[in-house]
């Protein structure tokens, strides 16, 4: 076909010979499917704040997410929070009794629930009757759906280094047979455990301070982990330090990582986490 042809059949399909653009009755019901009140998103679900609109308007079609754990922080604990900051409604289940491996009596709603789970502990995300397991397989999955994942794909996968980390060197399984013996008022036994996880501890400690003091010379003042807004590295960290301080040594930020402290308050004052631990802990 030459020039002459083809123009023709241009101006055929484009007689005014213009840009397609939405006309503003197309703009304004598209617009409408997305707001249908024309209002800000006022959140909904259990734990949700008034934050960016990103991932508000489309409340309808949106996933219905069930972050099922105990009724206590510990490895769900930033996960909440992650709800919390973005604003997504989520049901925050949490099972009434602790297992009976920790206090020697029998718990039939975890017995049951269990055997449904895809590795038979939590915390388990089900996701439209759907379940994730793993704590940071869930946080990678609603990193992006709430604000934390980072500006570009390098700051994901740091963030993702810091939250593996922190899984890889943390002493989980110290750390449950200390809840197990405290639990069961065995102090010899939860003494020793308690000195087991000492080093892995500071250890976690010695490399995030570490982060924070390389950012503070960088860019002369104490911020995020990675980039300049929070990641679920932030969040991470902060719910390790506060179970860590919380059970296990009292006050272990304070005096040996200053900068730790900072970066604590800083994630605990962020929108919607402040509104969540005036609830959860007053």
């Amino acid at each position: 076909m030459d020039k002459a042809a083809r123009n023709n059949r241009a101006n055929q399909l484009n007689p005014n010979n213009e840009k397609h653009q939405p006309n503003q009755a197309s703009k304004d019901n598209r617009a409408n499917q997305l707001n249908p009140n024309n209002e800000k998103y006022k959140g909904g679900g259990v734990f949700c704040s008034p934050r960016s609109a990103t991932t508000r308007n489309m409340a309808d079609a949106a996933p219905k997410y069930k972050l099922i754990y105990f009724n206590a922080p510990a490895k769900a604990e930033p996960l909440r929070w992650m709800f919390a900051y973005g604003g997504v409604p989520f049901e925050d289940f949490r099972i009434k009794e602790r297992p009976q491996i920790v206090t020697g009596k029998p718990n039939p709603e975890w017995d049951e629930l269990k055997q449904k789970l895809p590795f038979g502990v939590v915390p388990v995300l089900e996701v439209n009757g759907e379940y994730l397991g793993e704590g940071a397989a869930i946080a990678r999955y609603l990193a992006p759906k709430c604000g934390l994942a980072g500006a570009n794909e390098w700051e994901t996968a740091q963030a993702d280094g810091i939250v593996t980390f922190i899984e890889n060197e943390f002493p989980f399984q110290v750390v449950r047979e200390w809840i197990i013996a405290t639990a069961q008022k065995n102090p010899e036994k939860a003494a020793t455990m308690q000195k087991l996880m000492q080093p892995n501890l500071m250890k976690v400690a010695e490399r995030l301070d570490g982060i924070l003091q390389r950012k503070k010379t960088e860019s002369g003042k104490s911020g995020f982990f990675v980039g300049k807004a929070p990641t679920i590295a932030d969040l991470f960290a902060v719910s390790f330090f506060e179970w860590v301080e919380g059970y296990i040594k009292p006050g272990v930020l304070s005096v040996e990582f200053p900068l730790l402290v900072a970066h604590r308050e800083l994630v605990r004052e962020l929108p919607g986490i402040k509104e969540f631990l005036a609830l959860h802990q007053p």
